[in-house]
């Protein structure tokens, strides 16, 4: 047994997240730009969300920790050297959503994939249909959900050099949960404006 981090979300989005806040605390007081507490915090949020985003899709896997057993620290990155592609749209959700029993896996583990898989793809990028449009007004649902599918294209492209699967069906449900997120920004909208609050961050 080893203690052992094997993602690097957390100490990517915490480095990054801790740069830029001090990046932009310069930036702000040298320009004397007026600062709001609200569009600060969200913008620190999509900050984090955006390094977090790269750290799953296409920087490689960390693996650092001590060993239990021996005691000596190690750290390892881990690059996979071949990946596979579809471009058949639907394949890849219709295999998981029919295939019952699977040779390799044990049952529990292949519903665990299935559920990994979709609702993971499905809402990777709902919180940035949610808050591009807050931050920035000029953002509507097509130019939301056209620059969303532009880093999914991005995304999927890089991980066939990487090593990585690419799936035309991650982009559809990138896009999906994108628009997902769109619509609750467009709730958030609704809920202000009965509340007779400005949505304006």
């Amino acid at each position: 047994m080893s203690f052992i981090v094997q993602y690097n979300v957390i100490p990517f989005a915490l480095i990054g997240s801790v740069l830029y806040l001090l990046a932009r605390l310069i930036f702000v007081k040298k320009r004397k730009i007026k600062f709001k507490p609200g569009r600060e915090f969200l913008m620190l949020v999509f900050v984090a969300y955006l390094i977090s985003l790269a750290s799953l899709t296409v920087l490689p896997q960390i693996s650092l920790g001590i060993d239990s057993l021996s005691g000596q620290f190690f750290f390892n990155v881990n690059i996979v050297d071949s990946g596979n592609i579809n471009l058949v749209p639907f394949r890849t959700i219709s295999e998981l959503l029919t295939t019952n029993n699977h040779a390799i896996i044990t049952h529990s583990d292949w519903q665990y994939l299935r559920f990994v898989y979709l609702l993971g793809n499905l809402f990777l990028l709902a919180p940035f249909g949610f808050l591009l449009p807050i931050l920035w007004k000029n953002y509507n649902f097509k130019h939301t959900i056209l620059f969303a599918m532009a880093i999914v294209i991005t995304i999927e492209f890089t991980q066939y050099f990487i090593g990585r699967n690419s799936d035309i069906d991650d982009l559809i449900l990138n896009t999906l949960g994108a628009m997902s997120g769109y619509g609750l920004y467009k709730v958030y909208c609704w809920l202000s404006k009965r509340m007779g609050k400005n949505a304006d961050i």
